[in-house]
């Protein structure tokens, strides 16, 4: 199994943080203009065993993913796996520490194994792990421009 580790600080509290990573409805404002995400279905805050699908652009591949919440322990993290989609195996753990009272660490950890069928002739394991670097890349920037914006993460949109 492959593993991907990201870590990001911002300057936002704890909870505010977490509280804004438990609605599923901001995570299109943390993905690329490469790779847009709609949310198809999911609850407004996510609970254990909750359920998120989303449609998102991969490659140049239309995707349906399906993720169910494995764990949840706020405000520290929570992880979601994959129940349909892409890859043979992926789960993305999402941790955070408090630094200070005014900062919090972000970590986000996927392990995976890279998908099978056609899709594997065309993504390695090399160019899956490249790319999730981008797209953590750009989500810590944009994840910075929001919650250290105008303190209402909820109501800003990046494009």
């Amino acid at each position: 199994m492959s593993e991907f580790e990201s870590e990001v600080l911002v300057r936002c509290p704890l909870a505010k943080v977490f509280d804004f990573f438990s609605r599923p409805e901001n995570l299109p404002k943390l993905s690329p203009e490469t790779m847009p995400i709609e949310v198809v279905s999911a609850p407004e805050v996510i609970a254990p065993d909750s359920s998120i699908k989303i449609k998102v652009r991969q490659w140049g591949i239309p995707q349906q993913i399906e993720a169910r919440v494995v764990e949840f322990q706020p405000p520290m993290g929570f992880a979601d796996e994959q129940v349909k989609g892409p890859f043979a195996r992926w789960r993305h753990t999402h941790r955070f520490e408090t630094v200070d009272a005014e900062t919090t660490r972000v970590i986000d950890v996927i392990l995976f194994e890279p998908p099978t069928g056609l899709l594997a002739m065309l993504l390695s394991e090399n160019k899956i792990l490249e790319h999730l670097e981008e797209v953590f890349e750009e989500r810590g920037r944009m994840l910075r421009e929001i919650l250290e914006g105008d303190g209402n993460p909820a109501s800003e949109r990046v494009s």
